[in-house]
């Protein structure tokens, strides 16, 4: 399934399952909230009733109670859900502890639950009348003059007088499905938005993906173009960064890797081509076996000998994790070494080297790689200085910083950017291969290595590496 596919699908199913529990919950709230208001509301109704009955009975002679009837079907209903509630009246024995009377509304049937609410002190009663349930309320009516006109409550310390008003669960549930009905289509309505709103949002986060794919299926090509047309913000737009800048570093490396083989091949071509003229020539006749020919091949070999261990050290260094042993050094101590190493050649060319050191920081070094990355610069130093050869060493931000430099014609500009390349030979380069040497050196130490000319003349180098203690 596809990520669109899947956005959808875990966002539709998320949708559901929160809108069916918010209907089973609101439909459990709703349903308590309306049996509250409606017990409410019938309450009202009976106390507005009661004092109907009260002002409309002092006009009257003592008669029938069963008159109460007739006044009670001239009652306003007071029900906010229109409901359809019957009120009706009840007579309770308090001696007896039983209903001893009621009015035509009254099923018989729910007698004993109206004397077990008014035992308990209950004002609400639920009974159930032909499997039909009701609920209601009984409201206790008291008036010294009311119960004087009907003889059946002349004993007014035997006898209660109560209304009962009450409507059919049904009704209720009824109101309770409406309800949930509308409620029902207004989720499903926004259910179907939602919906909508998803596929909108999957597709604004599945359409970059699908570009970037395609861009990565070009790059899988070697076509490196960069990504356009890509929001530049938010967590897309930094990943449609991390790819352009990969792009770059990739198309970089390429181009990189195009000139390493041209120049690795025409660096073995010269050599070789050199040794194969004189065999051929001392097979054919044409040139002598002399000791000044054969030390010519010999120097050829040795020539190409050293750029194929160059280009063998260059792979073993990118390729290899565990090619390097780091141990905790002074690298004053390293250096010093380093500088041990190159004074020979100094000396034999009476050229100077001078070190200076403002720090006693500790790193991780390779010791015997280290020091023949710094040998190599020394080199390239000692081809071009006129006198001397000048090694400070600094400490900032928890850095080493290593500065070397002479006081020769320095770098030619169009070279500095070029010149750890494998292969590229600047005026008067041998065989190019030194300082990438020692840049893939630096690079497996956590440094980093920068050319530059001084002001005064000369070139500089400018290593950096991470302080383990001080």
């Amino acid at each position: 399934m596809s990520i669109r596919g899947k956005i959808i699908g875990y966002y539709t199913i998320t949708l559901v399952i929160v809108i069916v529990f918010f209907m089973i919950l609101s439909t459990f709230t709703i349903r308590a909230y309306l049996y509250d208001e409606v017990k409410s509301d019938l309450y009202e109704e009976a106390r507005l009733t009661s004092m109907f009955l009260k002002d409309s009975i002092e006009s009257l002679s003592d008669k029938d109670i069963n008159i109460v009837d007739v006044l009670i079907e001239t009652r306003q209903k007071a029900t906010t859900y229109k409901l359809d509630s019957v009120m009706g009246y009840v007579i309770y024995s308090r001696l007896n502890k039983e209903v001893v009377s009621s009015s035509k509304y009254i099923p018989k049937l729910a007698f004993p639950y109206i004397t077990n609410s008014i035992n308990n002190e209950n004002k609400e009663i639920s009974f159930t009348v032909d499997d039909e349930q009701y609920f209601g309320v009984l409201y206790l009516v008291t008036n010294d003059e009311f119960e004087e006109k009907f003889p059946i409550l002349a004993r007014r310390s035997k006898m209660s007088f109560y209304l009962l008003v009450y409507v059919s669960n049904n009704s209720v549930n009824l109101l309770v499905r409406e309800i949930v009905k509308k409620q029902l289509f207004i989720m499903i309505m926004a259910i179907v938005i939602m919906l909508i709103v998803g596929v909108f949002i999957a597709n604004s986060i599945t359409k970059p993906l699908r570009k970037l794919g395609k861009q990565a299926s070009k790059i899988a090509k070697r076509e490196y173009e960069p990504i356009i047309g890509l929001p530049k913000k938010h967590e897309i737009g930094q990943l449609v960064s991390s790819i352009n800048k990969m792009i770059d570093e990739l198309k970089q490396y390429d181009e990189s890797q195009k000139r390493f083989l041209q120049n690795a091949s025409h660096e073995l071509k010269t050599p070789l081509m050199s040794i194969k003229g004189y065999a051929e020539g001392m097979i054919d006749g044409v040139v002598n076996v002399s000791k000044e020919n054969l030390t010519i091949i010999i120097e050829e070999s040795e020539r190409l000998k050293k750029i194929v261990e160059g280009i063998s050290l260059l792979s073993r260094i990118e390729t290899k994790n565990d090619y390097f042993s780091f141990k905790k050094m002074y690298i004053n101590d390293v250096v010093i070494n380093a500088i041990d190493k190159a004074k020979g050649i100094a000396t034999n060319k009476n050229k100077q080297l001078i070190f200076s050191s403002h720090t006693e920081a500790i790193c991780l070094i390779d010791d015997n790689q280290f020091v023949q990355a710094l040998i190599n610069i020394y080199g390239n130093c000692l081809r071009y200085a006129t006198r001397e050869i000048n090694t400070i060493i600094t400490e900032e931000n928890k850095q080493v910083i290593i500065t070397i430099y002479d006081d020769g014609p320095g770098f030619n500009e169009n070279d500095i950017p070029h010149v750890f390349e494998r292969f590229y030979k600047g005026l008067g380069g041998q065989n190019g291969i030194g300082l990438a040497i020692t840049q893939s050196i630096i690079i497996s130490h956590q440094g980093t290595i920068r050319v530059s000319n001084n002001k005064e003349g000369g070139a500089k180098y400018i290593i950096t590496l991470p302080i383990v203690y001080n």
